[in-house]
């Protein structure tokens, strides 16, 4: 089929199409006056700034409340702060606390306790100790008070 012979016959949809088609040119091209897109070059804050920056950090503002205060974008504010070796991730656990849950652990208490106590989640926890060097016991269950014997249970 030539190119003639398809538009001599069109199909439902291609006659739908062109019906279509032919509004397009009743309508105006657009509307009203045209629409200016203000573009903005974000201000490179300057070392003396960056250096409040930090300040401000250690004074213990978060990240949000810095740019808030600053007027610069939370993401901005942490690219500074990481760039002058500034972690701004706050620790789950103290050194002291991570110390205390790893003898608490090598003693017996359970991942699930440990969490517990400390208002973190298991997964959390594990990672901690394992990150702290922790030898981690294999999964399972007690049998007893104080028993070493184990009982392999089935994933919840």
């Amino acid at each position: 089929m030539d190119a003639t012979q398809a538009l001599a016959h069109p199909s439902a949809p291609v006659q739908r199409l062109l019906e279509i088609a032919k509004t397009w040119l009743d309508k105006p091209q657009h509307s009203g006056s045209p629409t200016r897109t203000i573009c903005r070059t974000a201000r490179q804050p300057n070392p003396d700034e960056i250096d409040a920056l930090v300040e401000a950090h250690r004074s213990g503002l978060t990240v949000y409340q810095i740019a808030q205060q600053f007027g610069m974008h939370r993401s901005a504010v942490g690219r500074h702060l990481a760039a002058r070796d500034v972690h701004t991730r706050q620790l789950v656990l103290s050194p002291t606390e991570i110390h205390e849950a790893a003898e608490l652990y090598r003693s017996g208490q359970r991942l699930k306790d440990l969490a517990e106590h400390y208002g973190i989640g298991v997964t959390t926890i594990n990672r901690i100790l394992i990150s702290a060097g922790v030898n981690m016991r294999p999964p399972g269950r007690r049998v007893g008070p104080g028993s070493t014997t184990l009982i392999n249970c089935p994933p919840n």
